[in-house]
Protein backbone atom coordinates (compact mmCIF):
# COMPACT_ATOMS: atom_id res chain seq x y z
CA UNK A 1 0.00 0.00 0.00
CA UNK A 2 1.00 3.77 -1.11
CA UNK A 3 -0.51 6.96 -1.03
CA UNK A 4 -0.12 8.74 -4.30
CA UNK A 5 0.56 12.21 -4.62
CA UNK A 6 1.53 14.68 -7.68
CA UNK A 7 2.90 18.03 -7.60
CA UNK A 8 1.30 21.34 -8.32
CA UNK A 9 2.67 25.16 -8.12
CA UNK A 10 1.02 27.17 -5.28
CA UNK A 11 1.73 30.51 -4.14
CA UNK A 12 4.55 30.64 -0.83
CA UNK A 13 4.36 34.05 0.73
CA UNK A 14 6.27 33.03 3.94
CA UNK A 15 9.38 34.76 4.48
CA UNK A 16 8.14 37.94 3.36
CA UNK A 17 8.44 37.64 -0.23
CA UNK A 18 5.91 35.88 -2.95
CA UNK A 19 7.66 32.57 -4.48
CA UNK A 20 5.68 29.44 -6.58
CA UNK A 21 6.95 26.36 -5.10
CA UNK A 22 5.98 22.92 -6.17
CA UNK A 23 4.23 20.84 -3.45
CA UNK A 24 3.18 17.26 -2.68
CA UNK A 25 -0.80 16.85 -2.58
CA UNK A 26 -2.77 13.97 -2.54
CA UNK A 27 -3.98 12.22 -5.93
CA UNK A 28 -7.33 10.18 -5.35
CA UNK A 29 -7.72 7.23 -7.31
CA UNK A 30 -11.15 7.58 -9.03
CA UNK A 31 -12.42 10.57 -10.80
CA UNK A 32 -14.78 11.55 -8.29
CA UNK A 33 -17.12 9.91 -5.59
CA UNK A 34 -14.65 7.79 -4.01
CA UNK A 35 -15.22 4.26 -2.69
CA UNK A 36 -18.87 3.39 -2.84
CA UNK A 37 -21.21 2.30 0.22
CA UNK A 38 -21.17 -1.25 -1.78
CA UNK A 39 -17.55 -1.49 -1.85
CA UNK A 40 -16.60 -0.35 1.51
CA UNK A 41 -19.03 -2.85 2.23
CA UNK A 42 -18.31 -5.96 0.84
CA UNK A 43 -14.37 -5.37 2.25
CA UNK A 44 -16.15 -5.40 5.86
CA UNK A 45 -18.35 -8.45 5.63
CA UNK A 46 -15.43 -10.40 3.37
CA UNK A 47 -12.81 -10.04 6.50
CA UNK A 48 -15.82 -10.17 9.16
CA UNK A 49 -17.91 -12.55 7.66
CA UNK A 50 -20.78 -10.22 8.56
CA UNK A 51 -23.87 -10.45 6.12
CA UNK A 52 -23.89 -7.38 3.84
CA UNK A 53 -27.03 -6.50 4.93
CA UNK A 54 -26.04 -6.36 8.96
CA UNK A 55 -23.04 -4.46 8.09
CA UNK A 56 -25.67 -1.75 6.10
CA UNK A 57 -27.72 -1.41 9.06
CA UNK A 58 -25.00 -0.43 11.77
CA UNK A 59 -23.85 2.00 8.77
CA UNK A 60 -26.91 3.31 8.47
CA UNK A 61 -27.38 3.81 12.77
CA UNK A 62 -23.68 5.01 13.38
CA UNK A 63 -24.84 7.80 10.50
CA UNK A 64 -27.59 8.68 12.96
CA UNK A 65 -25.81 8.49 16.41
CA UNK A 66 -23.53 10.82 15.02
CA UNK A 67 -26.00 13.42 13.76
CA UNK A 68 -28.22 12.99 16.75
CA UNK A 69 -24.90 13.54 18.84
CA UNK A 70 -23.83 16.39 16.78
CA UNK A 71 -26.81 18.29 16.35
CA UNK A 72 -26.14 18.61 20.12
CA UNK A 73 -23.34 20.33 19.84
CA UNK A 74 -21.83 17.14 21.59
CA UNK A 75 -18.06 15.70 20.04
CA UNK A 76 -18.31 12.22 19.09
CA UNK A 77 -15.00 10.09 19.93
CA UNK A 78 -14.81 6.45 18.25
CA UNK A 79 -11.85 5.09 19.93
CA UNK A 80 -10.42 2.89 16.90
CA UNK A 81 -11.61 5.04 14.28
CA UNK A 82 -11.30 9.03 15.22
CA UNK A 83 -13.20 11.92 16.13
CA UNK A 84 -16.49 14.14 14.93
CA UNK A 85 -16.84 17.24 15.50
CA UNK A 86 -19.26 20.28 14.30
CA UNK A 87 -17.69 23.98 13.57
CA UNK A 88 -20.04 27.06 13.91
CA UNK A 89 -19.25 30.16 12.58
CA UNK A 90 -21.22 33.69 12.33
CA UNK A 91 -20.64 36.99 10.32
CA UNK A 92 -18.97 39.62 12.54
CA UNK A 93 -20.68 42.55 14.73
CA UNK A 94 -20.08 45.82 16.62
CA UNK A 95 -21.51 44.35 20.58
CA UNK A 96 -21.85 40.32 21.46
CA UNK A 97 -25.58 40.60 21.74
CA UNK A 98 -26.27 40.77 18.25
CA UNK A 99 -25.19 37.27 17.73
CA UNK A 100 -27.98 35.43 18.13
CA UNK A 101 -28.70 31.78 16.97
CA UNK A 102 -30.22 32.98 13.91
CA UNK A 103 -27.07 34.53 12.85
CA UNK A 104 -24.93 31.53 13.76
CA UNK A 105 -24.85 28.51 11.07
CA UNK A 106 -22.94 25.32 10.74
CA UNK A 107 -19.75 25.87 8.55
CA UNK A 108 -18.85 22.14 8.70
CA UNK A 109 -18.82 18.67 10.32
CA UNK A 110 -15.15 17.38 10.51
CA UNK A 111 -13.74 14.33 11.40
CA UNK A 112 -9.96 13.67 13.26
CA UNK A 113 -8.54 10.57 12.69
CA UNK A 114 -7.23 9.11 15.78
CA UNK A 115 -3.16 9.20 16.13
CA UNK A 116 -3.00 5.39 15.99
CA UNK A 117 -5.00 5.08 12.30
CA UNK A 118 -3.07 8.32 10.97
CA UNK A 119 0.27 6.61 11.81
CA UNK A 120 -0.46 3.68 10.18
CA UNK A 121 -2.00 5.59 7.27
CA UNK A 122 1.41 7.22 7.22
CA UNK A 123 3.10 3.98 7.22
CA UNK A 124 1.73 3.62 4.04
CA UNK A 125 4.43 5.43 2.26
CA UNK A 126 4.11 7.37 -0.50
CA UNK A 127 4.68 7.12 -4.42
CA UNK A 128 4.81 9.81 -7.41
CA UNK A 129 2.29 9.74 -10.01
CA UNK A 130 4.99 10.01 -13.16
CA UNK A 131 4.94 13.45 -14.41
CA UNK A 132 3.80 12.48 -17.79
CA UNK A 133 0.31 11.68 -16.66
CA UNK A 134 -0.61 15.32 -15.41
CA UNK A 135 2.12 17.86 -16.43
CA UNK A 136 3.03 19.65 -19.57
CA UNK A 137 6.17 17.88 -21.75
CA UNK A 138 8.70 20.31 -20.46
CA UNK A 139 8.53 18.84 -16.84
CA UNK A 140 8.21 15.12 -17.60
CA UNK A 141 11.20 14.77 -20.34
CA UNK A 142 13.23 16.76 -17.06
CA UNK A 143 12.10 13.87 -14.94
CA UNK A 144 12.98 11.10 -17.18
CA UNK A 145 16.29 12.53 -17.61
CA UNK A 146 16.93 12.40 -13.95
CA UNK A 147 15.97 8.53 -13.58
Amino acid sequence: MAIPYVVRKKLDRTGGEDKELWYAIAKTMQERGGITDEEFVRRISQRTGFSPGVIEGILTEIAEALEFFLSYGFTVNLKKLGTFKTALTSNGFEHPSQVTPEEVKLSRVYFMANRKMAGRIRESGYFKVPFKDYLPKEYWEKEEQEE
